[in-house]
């Protein structure tokens, strides 16, 4: 083995291990540079305009796509004590809020209906200057939007939920 200036000894194999692991750095570098260069925002409007596709917005490398999209949804959805769909299933739901403006706690089961093993979210009762913390959900799990039904059962009573889907 070949001596170095500090008195260790290297071994060529190593060194050649560690050019390629060099070069694939700079590979890896350039596969992520391409990738940075797609940057895709969603903007969505009810707008009759034409769909299209802003290049380099809002900077260089990204893009934007605004799309026409009609929403569903209502201010004042009366919720009766037996439960209600809320929301059908939507494969091309992009988002939705539901929102408890009523005065009982409602609890959301993913699923066409109140079933035992189906998830299940919690939407508190909305009070005086605390009207959305704990008592909407942003129809997502995680980084998700969950394209399923939604199911509503208010508990002790009925109670109204405001619901927007795009």
């Amino acid at each position: 083995m070949p001596n170095v200036d500090n008195g260790l000894q290297v071994n060529p194999a190593q060194v050649t291990i560690a050019l390629e692991l060099g070069s694939q750095t700079q590979i890896l570098s350039a596969l992520l540079a391409a990738a940075r260069t797609e940057l895709l925002e969603v903007g969505v409007s009810d707008a009759y305009e034409q769909e299209l596709t802003l290049e380099h917005f809002p900077v260089t490398g990204s893009k934007r796509v605004l799309a026409r999209r009609t929403g569903y949804g209502t201010d004042g959805m009366a919720l009766p004590t037996t439960g209600a769909l809320v929301l059908q299933a939507n494969e091309a739901r992009i988002g939705c809020r539901i929102t408890n403006s009523g005065s009982n706690p409602v609890i959301l089961y993913l699923s066409d209906a109140k079933r035992a093993g189906f998830p299940a979210l919690y939407l508190g009762v909305a009070t005086p200057g605390n009207e959305v913390l704990g008592a909407s959900w942003d129809g997502k799990l995680g980084n998700a939007v969950w394209c399923g039904n939604v199911w509503a059962v208010p508990q002790g009573g009925a109670s109204t939920l405001v619901v927007a889907e795009l």
